[in-house]
């Protein structure tokens, strides 16, 4: 209810000490009507996105074909405008109507080419939740107040297995986001880059649609969308920061190294 959910939200923004109402925070939820109405009043300057899981589970129930699936990920993955439209028209050739309902849900709050740039966060759903859930379902059965135990020692016992697996990592950036930023370097050799001399370049795919993207390192921008929504550089800009002899490693936001993540634990 929109009772219950106001409770929830001002416990919420007390204990995360969320000033401001909520400017640079995001928040991904499912469509809940009284979440969205809290999150109006109370956050009004938060980012709120909702589950692109949950909005595909709602779309899939009228547009069943598996082969439909695929194309509406490579949409809410797609991280600018155009490459967003050029898609969503690629599913209309398939089903006009699929893609007229796909966008009953605003795409601010599900597609990445919408969302606003800041907080590092490309996410487009509750995966971390789902993996949170699953890992206290047995708990979830308990009374209350032995559930809230069980949880208790459960993150105690995983802020401690993560401090002592950050210790024996080397190097500087996370290991999971150095993955990312290998798989963005093996994209590269698709790629053909023009440099002015200075900070700008422009990059070509050799294959697909022929593409061009604009990548600037000294505003770490790309016009592909992905570097400025997540603060890890995109294919285009590590083919751009190899041209110029600089290392990928001076273009990654903190936040992902690994003394921000041992400070985090």
């Amino acid at each position: 209810t929109n009772e219950s959910w106001a409770w929830f939200i001002g416990l919420l923004i007390k204990d995360l000490d969320i000033n401001d109402q909520g400017a640079g925070w995001v928040f991904i939820s499912d469509k809940q009507k009284g979440l969205i109405n809290s999150m109006r009043d109370y956050l009004p300057k938060a980012e709120h996105r909702m589950c692109a899981r949950h909005i595909y589970a709602n779309w899939r129930k009228k547009h069943k074909d598996q082969k439909l699936q695929k194309r509406f990920w490579v949409i809410a993955k797609s991280a600018n405008r155009e490459d967003f439209n050029y898609n969503k028209a690629k599913l209309a050739q398939l089903t006009p109507e699929g893609a007229k309902d796909i966008m009953k849900t605003d795409p601010k709050h599900w597609a990445r080419a919408f969302f606003p740039i800041g907080a590092n966060c490309e996410s487009v759903d509750n995966n971390l939740c789902e993996s949170f859930n699953n890992a206290i379902i047995e708990a979830r059965f308990y009374p209350i107040i032995s559930q809230q135990e069980k949880i208790r020692k459960k993150m105690m016992v995983r802020v401690q297995e993560q401090k002592t697996k950050s210790e024996k990592w080397n190097g500087i950036i996370c290991p999971n986001i150095f993955k990312k930023i290998k798989a963005n370097i093996k994209r590269t050799q698709f790629l053909e880059v023009l440099w002015n001399g200075k900070d700008g370049f422009e990059v070509k795919h050799l294959n697909s649609r022929g593409m061009r993207y604009i990548v600037n390192l000294e505003k770490w921008t790309c016009s592909c969308g992905y570097f400025q929504l997540a603060g890890l550089p995109c294919c285009h800009a590590i083919c751009a920061i190899y041209k110029s002899g600089r290392k990928v490693e001076d273009f990654i936001d903190k936040c992902y190294y690994i003394d921000t993540f041992k400070k985090n634990y």
